[in-house]
């Protein structure tokens, strides 16, 4: 093989290892309601909190994801919602935030934040409105985050619905913009190919 061809080779393939780091996401996520209620207002993000309200409680789970791959669509946490009762927000104003705690490909943080609305009733069977409106896009580094809303439904477009007595994940699109160093690498590659090609052309 040819100083040319193992150099382009070499290229190639470090361009596809980097990549496929930069594709890996690793991260955990936390929350915290907030409101005027002292059984519903937390001043740090935990992996597990909940928020009572009316005689019902809301409670939001965290979790950690490794390897996530890029493009692909990973969980956040998950909504539980128990109770009885009759209830309709606000009042009282209910927020909650969720934070998403980065470790790879880079290390950092970031928020989605919104109001929970809506009504839930058991009162003659189940039904719930609720729902969280949160921001629907955060980045952290060259990783971008978009919560998937309902695409139907009182949510539709707007949030995430929340169940009365059954778990709701929170889901996210999440896509990882490789490093400008690794278009540098794969231009490069091309380039060192299609001058190769070229001398045999001409020879």
């Amino acid at each position: 093989m040819s100083l040319m061809r193992r150099w382009i080779a070499g290229a190639t393939l470090l361009a596809a290892a980097t990549g496929t780091a930069d594709a890996q996401l690793a991260y955990n996520t936390t929350g915290r309601f907030i409101s005027g209620s002292a059984g519903c207002n937390q001043l740090v993000a935990t992996n597990s909190v909940a928020c009572a309200f009316g005689g019902f409680t809301l409670t939001y789970t965290g979790t950690t994801g490794a390897g996530i791959g890029s493009p692909s669509v990973a969980s956040l946490g998950t909504f539980r919602l128990t109770g009885a009762g009759n209830q309709t927000l606000p009042p009282p104003s209910i927020a909650f935030e969720l934070f998403i705690n980065q470790t790879m490909p880079s290390v950092g943080g970031a928020s989605f934040s919104g109001m929970v609305t809506g009504t839930v009733e058991t009162i003659g069977g189940n039904t719930s409105s609720l729902m969280w409106s949160p921001n629907s896009t955060r980045s952290i580094g060259l990783a971008n985050y978009t919560v998937i809303f309902d695409a139907i439904g009182p949510a539709a477009n707007r949030g995430i619905a929340i169940p009365i007595n059954n778990d709701r994940g929170i889901n996210a699109l999440v896509n990882v913009v490789p490093e400008p160093s690794t278009y540098l690498l794969m231009g490069t590659g091309l380039l060192a190919l299609a001058l190769t090609a070229r001398r045999r052309n001409a020879s």
